[in-house]
């Protein structure tokens, strides 16, 4: 049985494959956990962005507080098709929209956490493919309303879909993480970076011990420090060749794992 979503073999008996279920999942955790609460504080001013295309609702003492509309809007259309979902996989207490369809009475806030947990008859709908594609769009619609207008710049191309496609993958100078518009996957820019330059036949660099963390921060966009790079060798975790004085042959893979692992400890440290 071919996954509905992504096409390869779903092993699993279901609609959806393992991993396609994972990333449907991710993006239901990322709605709570980052999405909807930022959309809620913009809709209701509680930030302010520099979008340009705002449009406010006016007061006067008689009227609500100001609102962002495309926001509030946005939130409204989410929160609305949790609760479809919710409906659709009898999450109870369940009630009827206009159209007579099943829809959950709560909100997105109970109802996020117990998505993910009766996920599995999420990926056993017939349309969970459409369900998926609904999700995708729809995290990248708040995203745009939630993040403030900044340069974007090519950072490489989508490792997922080599070597059909060379989707261009575009982001901030300081982000971690994208969406492929083409195959609408998370993304860490890291690995983006790393398959564009091994692509490339970018394979070794010969650097200084700092010029090589400097490499690191520049195109990894991780902190990395030529200390960090010095105890790495030291304890045998990356082994770079000696060229000449101080400047040493790096291998790549060595510096995506420091990288890699610099991160992870940075991420771990985070309360």
């Amino acid at each position: 049985m071919s996954c509905a979503i992504c096409g390869c073999d779903a092993s699993n008996g279901a609609p959806a494959c393992a991993g396609c279920g994972r990333e449907f999942n991710a993006r239901l955790l990322w709605l709570g956990r980052v999405g909807m609460p930022a959309l809620q504080a913009v809709a209701y001013r509680q930030v302010q962005l520099d979008r340009g295309v705002d449009r406010v609702v006016r007061t006067t003492a008689a009227s609500r507080p100001p609102v962002d509309e495309t926001a509030l809007e946005a939130y409204r259309d989410a929160e609305r098709w949790l609760q479809r979902l919710g409906g659709l996989i009898g999450l109870k207490p369940v009630g009827c929209d206009r159209d007579g369809q099943p829809v959950s009475v709560h909100d997105w806030a109970w109802l996020v956490p117990h998505l993910v947990g009766w996920s599995g008859r999420i990926h056993k709908l017939r349309d969970v493919a459409d369900r998926y594609a609904d999700l995708t769009g729809m995290c990248e619609r708040i995203e745009s309303l939630i993040e403030p207008v900044q340069e974007r710049r090519l950072v490489g191309v989508c490792p997922r879909c080599l070597p059909d496609e060379r989707t261009p993958i575009l982001a901030p100078a300081d982000a971690q993480y994208a969406v492929c518009p083409a195959f609408g996957a998370f993304l860490t820019l890291r690995d983006v970076r790393a398959a564009y330059l091994t692509a490339a036949g970018v394979l070794h660099i010969t650097r200084t011990q700092g010029g090589a963390a400097e490499w690191i921060r520049r195109n990894l966009n991780v902190h990395v420090t030529g200390r960090d790079l010095m105890n790495a060798r030291q304890q045998g975790r990356i082994r770079p060749r000696h060229i000449d004085g101080r400047y040493w042959e790096w291998d790549l893979t060595d510096l995506l794992a420091v990288a890699g692992h610099k991160q992870a400890r940075e991420e771990q440290s985070q309360p």
